[in-house]
């Protein structure tokens, strides 16, 4: 413990005025990465305007959608190597939030926001009743969530539009 106190240094220190400054230093990755971040989030800016026609701006909201869900894919397998079978559900809890909102006439980033918090909430649910779930019962939980769903959108028909979905979204 000795020998961590006498080799730690503190990335705070004194500037020339004698405030305390916080000395962080980024590695070449994360610089590469937030450079990579910063041309994404112009490109997705100026796409939209400088595209005119209506199925590139489709294509590219598709791909933005699935790059989302690739990336939380690769967050619960890839970084904490547990298996969850429930990512379609959620995306559907989403989409049909999404979908009964803007046939009810709300507009478009309302829309986005209850989109997000029905999936937050729902997924929210779920990691808490299966906080202490690990390996395989982890996948069978949340596999049981995405027939679950199935079955509120097949029971649902007059409403969510059974599988076929729901028809003549705005």
């Amino acid at each position: 413990l000795n020998v961590y106190r006498e080799n730690y240094q503190s990335p705070l220190h004194r500037t020339d005025q004698g405030r305390l400054a916080l000395e962080t230093t980024l590695s070449p990755l994360a610089i590469g990465r937030l450079q990579l971040a910063l041309v994404r989030s112009i490109l997705a800016g100026v796409l939209p305007l400088v595209l005119s026609n209506e199925y590139y701006i489709t294509v590219l909201i598709f791909m933005g959608i699935n790059i989302i869900l690739a990336v939380g894919l690769n967050l619960i397998t890839g970084f904490c190597g547990q298996i969850s079978l429930g990512h379609a559900a959620f995306y559907g809890i989403g989409a049909y939030t999404a979908a009964l909102m803007a046939k009810a006439g709300f507009p478009g980033p309302l829309n986005l926001a209850a989109a997000m918090v029905a999936a937050g909430a729902v997924g929210a649910g779920v990691g808490l009743t299966s906080l202490r779930v690990r390996e395989d019962f982890l996948a069978i939980t949340t596999m049981g969530v995405g027939f679950l769903f199935l079955g509120i959108v097949r029971q649902q028909e007059s409403i969510l539009g059974g599988e076929l979905g729901i028809s003549s979204i705005p």
